[in-house]
């Protein structure tokens, strides 16, 4: 008689306990033994009773249930991604980068916002909730895509989120993994902004250098035109007055050209 026979028979009580056995099978199994008292007519305990239990497969199922949790938690709490689990926006889990991303110093503050949409931009949060509620239906949605999101100082900040459908303690709930990519779309906005301004300087050159082709064209037609006259003295001798009149023109168009041309030279330097 072992100790929980004896037991039994002192207080009449069932008592149950696990207890590992080696087994012929080489391996150690898991029992679950339950000792209680067999009564006679008058009431008296005459013998203990026994049912035993093997648990093996069960035990060995919450263990290796509780090493992949530990797993997960350990792979995504270290994660430098941001993680967020949540069933109809309603957030489960946050991990500490996640919170960082945010401008929040523990996924507590963020889990206790009571809402996934508490730090998404306005404007996102109808595209985003239609995403979550069609992905829990298993309709296609984007897998990956970019939103805007809030600081908590209130400025913006923009992501890459990439989101998936997962059971979590037995219901549908949705991942999001995010990377914090602001610096990546100013860095795209320095880019288009300077392109706009490289199109606009190359529009404005066009438009100068027409001008200044129309501007130079027109005074050297008139002299050249004016000095092919008085050069081959098409009016007669030299002393026909409207010669004096065309000389006054070629001067004219010269100081003329001689402006534009300090002026393109100038802003050459500049």
């Amino acid at each position: 008689m072992n100790a929980q026979e004896r037991e039994v028979l002192t207080t009449g009580l069932t008592l149950t306990r696990q207890v590992d056995r080696p087994f012929a099978d080489g391996q150690i199994h898991t029992i679950d033994i339950t000792k209680f008292p067999v009564y006679d007519q008058q009431g008296n305990i005459t013998k203990v009773g026994s049912v035993s239990i093997d648990l093996t497969e069960q035990v060995q199922a919450r263990k290796a249930l509780e090493e992949s949790e530990a797993r997960f938690r350990n792979l995504v709490e270290g994660s430098v991604q941001g993680v967020l689990i949540h069933i109809e926006q309603n957030p489960l889990f946050v991990n500490q980068a996640y919170a960082e991303i945010f401008g929040y110093d523990s996924p507590e503050e963020l889990v206790a916002q009571g809402s996934a949409l508490g730090h998404v931009a306005p404007q996102e949060r109808d595209r985003m909730r239609a995403y979550s509620k069609a992905r829990l239906r298993g309709d296609d949605t984007p897998v990956t895509y970019e939103f805007e999101g809030i600081h908590k100082d209130g400025t913006p900040i923009w992501l890459e989120n990439r989101a998936r459908g997962i059971t979590w303690k037995g219901k549908p709930a949705v991942q999001r993994t995010l990377v914090d990519i602001t610096e990546r779309k100013r860095a795209e906005e320095n880019l288009r902004e300077a392109l706009e301004a490289a199109e606009i300087a190359n529009r404005g050159k066009t438009e100068f250098l027409a001008n200044m082709s129309h501007e130079l064209r027109t005074p050297l037609n008139s002299v050249i035109g004016f000095s092919e006259v008085i050069k081959d003295e098409i009016l007669g001798p030299m002393d026909h007055p409207k010669y004096q009149d065309y000389a006054a023109d070629i001067f004219t168009s010269g100081k003329h050209l001689l402006g534009l041309i300090s002026d393109i030279l100038d802003v050459s330097k500049i």
